[in-house]
């Protein structure tokens, strides 16, 4: 119902030097912040009105509100856990969301149909009667939407929300999630710790460490363009991250052509595009990066793009294979689709990739070039 932006915002209890967020999201964006230090969910309380900050605005449509009440920001906040009253039922808990001044007259009956929508929506109509402490901890987390959105608030901010679930339910409540989100006129902003939870449900997702803003974008654009070794790590959290490979960036005194050479025994080398942007790196120590999922099994006919390395272990993983393998010094990790036959640990095998594919890192700062 109303974007929100954050401007050169601060949060309270950082240090002096610490980096501003600046950070805009369209109306209706489901949006999350991931942060493995728990800033997201500071980030969140700051944004609700439950934290002061410490500099900067937070725009809610065309209003700045960071010196608003929370009661007054039209934000719902939905805490880790749900914050459920157990003593309540169902839809007396939901009924809280109303108690604000935006609902203090309207009449009994049009707040009890209220309760009965936001249950509908939420898949809790069934549970109106039941005592919050009888619920699972899906249900209740449906119950905590259901507060949150029965008030109709522009943005509703979620703290962990898939915290309290047992593993095999967290992949249907982030579908549930995801579907409430796109059938309501406003804004979800999420914060999690597990990456894999805002990369899964989030269209912009932002990533947060001690309250600084490394890098945000789309899932897609964070993980094939990280800003940083540092982001393409806490993105791998699961699975195979980033491939780092240290070497120099040579040209060729006949050709004028660019290539990338392994540091050790340089077993890896392969050609380079030449940018502007890399050339003051030319005979400089640099840090090549490749993804896992860029590997490919290659024929010994594959002479650009290809990486020779002896196989330590091969991991089935159902519909792909994850091969341990090592070139030089440096070990590394390539995610083969189907079963890989082909390759067997303790053979040498040549995995073939595009060049172009490569992302080039500052060794020292770990920045991405």
């Amino acid at each position: 119902m109303a974007s929100l932006k954050l401007q050169h915002l601060t949060l309270s209890g950082l240090r002096a030097d610490s980096t501003p967020i600046d950070w805009e999201l369209p109306a209706r964006t489901f949006a999350a912040v991931t942060a493995p230090d728990g800033s997201g969910t500071a980030l969140l309380r700051a944004i609700a009105g439950l934290e002061p900050v410490a500099g900067g605005e937070i725009v809610l449509g065309d209003r700045a509100v960071q010196s608003l009440p929370a009661a007054e920001r039209g934000i719902a906040f939905v805490g880790r856990g749900g914050g459920l009253f157990p003593a309540l039922s169902v839809a007396q808990n939901i009924a809280l969301g109303l108690h604000t001044r935006a609902f203090r007259a309207t009449p009994k009956a049009e707040r009890a149909k209220r309760v009965v929508q936001a249950a509908e929506l939420t898949g809790v109509a069934a549970l109106l009667d039941r005592r919050a402490a009888a619920l699972n901890p899906l249900e209740s987390l449906r119950v905590a939407l259901a507060r949150a959105i029965v008030g109709q608030p522009q943005l509703v901010l979620l703290d962990e929300p898939l915290a309290a679930l047992p593993a095999a339910e967290r992949d249907a409540a982030r579908v549930e999630l995801m579907r409430l989100q796109q059938r309501l006129p406003m804004g979800f902003l999420g914060a999690f710790t597990e990456v894999a939870d805002a990369l899964a449900v989030a269209g912009q997702v932002a990533l947060l460490h001690g309250g600084a803003l490394l890098q945000h974008g789309t899932p897609a654009a964070l993980y094939h363009t990280p800003a940083s070794l540092t982001v393409a790590a806490a993105l791998a959290t699961g699975r195979p991250g980033l491939n780092a490979f240290r070497g120099r960036l040579r040209a060729s005194e006949k050709t004028g052509g660019w290539s990338f050479q392994e540091s050790g025994d340089g077993t890896l080398t392969f050609p380079v595009t030449p940018r502007p942007a890399l050339e003051p790196r030319l005979g400089q120590e640099i840090v090549a990066g490749l993804f896992p999922e860029r590997l490919s099994l290659a024929s010994a006919s594959v002479v650009s793009g290809s990486l020779p390395a002896l196989i330590d272990a091969v991991e089935p993983r159902g519909g792909e294979t994850w091969l341990h393998a090592h070139t030089g010094s440096h070990p590394f990790i390539a995610r083969i689709p189907g079963s890989a036959d082909r390759a067997e640990a303790g053979h040498r095998a040549v995995l073939g990739f595009d060049p172009a594919s490569v992302l080039f890192f500052d060794p020292e700062r770990g920045q991405r070039l």
